[in-house]
């Protein structure tokens, strides 16, 4: 399971989410995807904020 699918499925913030996240919106931003490139920037922006943090205990039931 990649970061952003384990984020989904648990709640879970590591460094390679970030990571990635900022992959998607380097692709996003260079397809002219502009506004879903900014929102994935505002996720990439809480996350440096926040750190990271260990999956989510009920995550799933809080979706």
């Amino acid at each position: 399971m990649g970061p952003i699918s384990r984020l989904y499925a648990t709640g879970e913030i590591t460094y390679d989410l970030l990571t990635a996240l900022g992959m998607l919106f380097s692709g996003l931003d260079g397809d002219g995807e502009h506004d879903e490139a900014e929102r994935i920037g505002d996720v990439v922006a809480y996350i440096a904020a926040v750190g990271e943090r260990p999956p989510v205990t009920g995550w799933v039931r809080k979706l």
